[in-house]
């Protein structure tokens, strides 16, 4: 928790500074005040969270809100062929942010699954398919690439993986029968560098990369990246608007330099290292079915779908 905190506090700090430093200083400090909120949220959790069960609170109040902003977005289900945007009136607007969320919480879910009354078992499964149906449905190739990272990782994890391995099986067969053909004709456009959004997207990379070369320490300046794609990094060839990056690694390189991108890296790994060595001291000392050991696992397995997952998505300043 020190170091996670540690973090928090670090990066509000490269914020303000970036507002010191952008080019159009009211777009830094519109990012600034709303992490700040988000890092008072975040203390007061370390603070609060000092037992499983207050851990599961939080776990069911985030799997609770995913499924109300789906059910308040019947045309997900109604009109799979197109791509909806999500009526939530947050952050999850559009429909890869909201995959990405998803793909968070998922995991959340299997956690609950594992350790829930008989009774209350189906309802979490029930959940968590909707969750899953909902990634399919918006068609989302970076959410889509982040529950397959999830599964990979307890597929690895599990010390039962034929078992394992089945119930991935009866998840793929569903999404093969129950997917719309738009779904799979963007999964297909996933490795073509020509499609419209892999283009543009390859293109606001490069625009990052080149922004953290002029300006290697403070990028430049925090949701100042489409302007400075519009105007000074704007490619020759491009007709386009300017745009964000579509990645939060490339997003902290160009607006916040190399110390962000770095401590982006750095929290992640911190995190993924620290839940390692925990998981193999619960291991030693409860043994494999501990409840311990399942929350660690459902903590790193929403971690990697967020490493995943956003390398493709702009949610460096999200909750």
């Amino acid at each position: 928790n020190e170091k996670n905190a540690a973090c928090v506090a670090t990066f509000v700090v490269i914020l303000l500074a970036s507002v010191v430093t952008a080019e159009v200083r009211m777009y830094a400090w519109d990012r600034f005040t709303a992490v700040v909120g988000y890092a008072i949220i975040s203390w007061v959790l370390f603070a609060e969270l000092t037992s499983i069960k207050r851990i599961q609170g939080v776990f069911i109040t985030l799997i609770v809100v995913h499924l109300i902003v789906a059910a308040l977005n019947p045309i997900l289900f109604t009109n799979p062929e197109a791509r909806n945007y999500i009526a939530s009136g947050s952050f999850l607007g559009d429909g890869n942010d909201f995959s990405l969320s998803i793909d968070i919480v998922v995991p959340f879910c299997l956690f609950l699954f594992l350790n829930a009354k008989t009774w209350q078992k189906p309802l979490w499964v029930l959940g968590m398919l909707v969750m899953i149906a909902c990634v399919i449905l918006s068609q989302s190739r970076g959410g889509t690439l982040g529950l397959i990272a999830m599964g990979v990782y307890y597929w690895l994890k599990s010390p039962k993986k034929v078992q394992t391995g089945l119930v991935a099986a009866v998840v793929l067969g569903l999404t093969v029968a129950l997917a719309p053909g738009a779904y799979f004709t963007r999964m297909q456009q996933m490795g073509d560098t020509n499609e419209g959004s892999a283009s543009a997207r390859i293109t606001a990379w490069n625009a990052g990369v080149k922004m953290a070369i002029d300006h290697p320490i403070f990028g430049v300046g925090a949701g100042n990246f489409p302007q400075a794609m519009d105007t000074t990094y704007r490619p020759p060839d491009y007709d386009g608007p300017g745009k964000t990056a579509h990645s939060v690694y490339f997003l902290a390189l160009g607006e916040l330099g190399f110390p962000g991108l770095g401590l982006i890296l750095y929290f992640i790994i911190i995190n993924l290292a620290a839940n390692h060595r925990l998981a193999i001291e619960v291991e030693q000392r409860l043994g494999t079915k501990a409840i311990e050991l399942q929350l660690l696992a459902s903590t790193n397995a929403g971690l990697i779908s967020f490493t995943v997952a956003a390398a493709f998505l702009s949610a460096l300043y999200y909750p």
